[in-house]
């Protein structure tokens, strides 16, 4: 027990060092300020936790997408088009474990969600619905001249 709080408080303080970073990283991909709700690392570990326990038992469709247009994703814009304008989605990178995760609209998902892949660090974004109704990891695998996309998705609706 007191090496769980140990590692929370230690992951806590080194997310303090690189969370405008992260934070930047997610305003640079299109997102404004104001769209992205913070998810204190308390929680967020709770949420990785639940996430973990569900989508694991969920067979996940595979996709490679060459471009930069969402609309041309079968499976992201499957999942992210059924979703109203008022639904909201969790994003986070593999930062995650030390900064933790947003909460945003699902249109904002939608239209940001390859861009954190492609501009971020880690060249990694996760989508996953509010409602624990589908997980998305989107890889950028491009370079100068291609954008190339490995889309995972995970539905509730497929199982």
């Amino acid at each position: 027990m007191v090496n769980q709080k140990l590692d929370f408080l230690l992951r806590k303080n080194k997310g303090k060092i690189k969370r405008e970073i992260y934070k930047n990283m997610f305003i640079e991909s299109g997102f404004k300020e104001e769209d992205l709700k913070d998810v204190e690392l308390q929680e967020s570990d709770r949420l990785l936790t639940k996430i973990r326990d569900i989508f694991p038992l969920i067979n996940e469709d595979t996709e490679i997408l060459v471009g930069n247009r969402i609309s041309d994703s079968k499976l992201l814009s499957n999942v992210l088009k059924e979703r109203d304008g008022q639904s909201y989605c969790y994003v986070f990178s593999d930062d995650v474990d030390i900064c933790g995760m947003y909460i945003v609209k699902a249109e904002k998902a939608q239209k940001y969600c390859l861009n954190v892949a492609k501009f971020g660090y880690s060249r990694t974004c996760f989508v996953i619905d509010i409602n624990f109704n589908f997980s998305a990891t989107i890889n950028y695998d491009g370079n100068l001249e291609t954008d190339i996309f490995d889309i995972h998705v995970k539905s509730k609706q497929q199982s």
